[in-house]
């Protein structure tokens, strides 16, 4: 599989300070992991084992916290649903990992590109407008047919797009294009007018700093690739092929 990760993040990346690098580093090591398949299957090794012990003992916390939660005074029902909104940022954020470590087959079908984000739209707005951000949408002069996993690369989508509804600049607006190119699909997002910028730990979005690895491994499990450009805001551009095989890898 011919997958690459361009990375152009100089622009922020020397604004930042030492423990902002820091807590950036799991995230653009990931970008560079899913580049490469022999890279996935090591950090299924390295991780496998630990994400399902932890989704366990997150198991267990689960039915503590029903429990609790049942038998409980109206007094602890703020503490119990801080934890509760915590838990699911955690539940999340390993649901997201094993989807990231883990061999991910596809089923494809050939369709318009058009059709996939007509579905989401409507949810993609919703989501932007409640920061004050509107969504312009690009399509081409020509539907764009080809191969892709609606489910998969609709929920990398979902994640994305949410991701940036919560830490993009409010009242700046996005664009959208997608466009066919010596036979592959392009799918690029601007936004011009932030930066990556980490989500708040506390407001429910603890998983989202993968959010840019996790579109990225659906992206490479098509066969494509993805660039990544914040020396100017945020470009981030998608590729794969017009004509993917099922279960690629």
């Amino acid at each position: 599989m011919n997958a690459m990760i361009t990375l152009r993040m100089r622009g922020e990346m020397e604004s930042l300070r030492d423990d902002e690098r820091d807590a950036d580093a799991p995230a653009d090591a990931l970008l560079r992991v899913v580049s490469d398949p022999s890279m996935i299957d090591s950090l299924h090794e390295i991780l496998g084992d630990f994400c399902h012990q932890c989704r366990n003992l997150l198991n267990s916390m689960k039915l503590s916290h029903y429990l609790a939660s049942r038998i409980g005074s109206p007094k602890t029902k703020p503490d119990l649903d801080e934890l509760e909104t915590r838990y699911l940022g955690v539940e999340c954020l390993f649901d997201r990992l094993q989807a990231i470590c883990r061999p991910m087959s596809l089923r494809t079908v050939r369709m318009p590109l058009k059709y996939l984000i007509d579905e989401h739209r409507s949810s993609w707005s919703q989501s932007l407008e409640s920061r004050d951000r509107r969504l312009e949408l690009v399509p081409p002069p020509e539907p764009v047919i080809g191969d892709y996993d609606p489910f998969r690369l609709g929920q990398g989508l979902d994640v994305f797009v949410a991701w940036r509804a919560a830490v993009g600049s409010p009242g700046q607006p996005l664009r959208l294009r997608w466009w066919a190119e010596t036979g592959r699909f392009v799918v690029e997002w601007s936004d011009p007018f932030s930066l990556i910028s980490r989500p708040v730990v506390g407001q429910g979005f603890l998983s989202d700093w993968l959010a840019l690895p996790f579109l990225a491994r659906i992206v490479t499990a098509h066969g494509g690739s993805i660039d990544v450009d914040v020396e100017t805001g945020l470009l981030v551009k998608l590729r794969w092929p017009l004509d993917v095989r099922d279960s690629i890898e």
